[in-house]
């Protein structure tokens, strides 16, 4: 029901916030209370109307919701990252601007991801955008109910999370994108889609890159709908 799905993982920041010495466990059951809700289907129908992309905008609200709720406000997690305010070299003693970033780690990732798509027949080249307002449109809507809602759970919480677990940087991104390629493993057919999960986590690995180096959301969002809204609008999953 809609009232567990939103009651679950705030009371395990509650916990995560009386219990110090589990804290880090408790906030990763709040984490997957949110994900595999979503992973397996369950909250699709929680709603009687709207059906369809609808029900899924509502239930993607609600989970930003409860986790900013959870997570910030009781759990009190440090270092999620959770502003939309663009970055500009120095801000936040980084030394590099959100928008420096995104362009590298886009980059990056189609050198590598595009040819790779290709090459295991992934993908087509299928170009089906009728111009730059419907390529931004379709990015926007990607960016506000994909993008920055899955980066607030894999990058913002999760790979976050994992850090205090593990130290070294590059295991903890390694990680948290192979976690975020198996979310992708039931986005078939086939099932389960290995081409799928080996993309994905090839992406999550500059998204958290994105993340790391920037320390906030945004340049791993506006990365992660650049490569989505690129994929739609210029290409399709191969037949064969």
């Amino acid at each position: 029901t809609v009232l567990s799905f939103c009651i679950t993982p705030l009371a395990f920041c509650e916990l995560a916030k009386r219990q110090p010495t589990l804290r880090l466990f408790w906030l990763a059951c709040g984490v997957a209370a949110i994900w595999l809700p979503f992973d397996f289907d369950i909250v699709t129908h929680l709603w009687p109307w709207p059906e369809g992309n609808g029900a899924y905008v509502i239930n993607v609200i609600l989970a930003v919701d409860v986790a900013l709720i959870g997570f910030i406000t009781i759990g009190k997690t440090p270092d999620v990252g959770y502003w939309l305010t663009p970055q500009t070299k120095g801000s936040f003693g980084t030394g590099i601007s959100d928008l420096e970033v995104t362009v590298k780690e886009l980059f990056s990732f189609c050198c590598i991801g595009i040819p790779l798509a290709f090459a295991i027949g992934f993908i087509t080249f299928n170009p089906s955008v009728s111009g730059p307002i419907a390529f931004f449109e379709t990015f926007l809507g990607i960016f506000l109910t994909i993008a920055l809602p899955e980066e607030l759970l894999f990058r913002g919480l999760f790979q976050n999370l994992l850090g205090g677990f593990i130290k070294r940087r590059w295991h903890v991104i390694a990680i948290a994108a192979i976690v975020f390629g198996a979310a992708h493993l039931n986005n078939g057919p086939p099932l389960p889609n290995y081409s799928f999960f080996l993309l994905a986590t090839i992406a999550g690995v500059f998204y958290g890159r994105a993340f790391v180096r920037t320390k906030g959301l945004l340049a791993p969002s506006l990365i992660h709908a650049l490569v989505d809204a690129l994929w739609v609008s210029f290409f399709a999953i191969s037949a064969s």
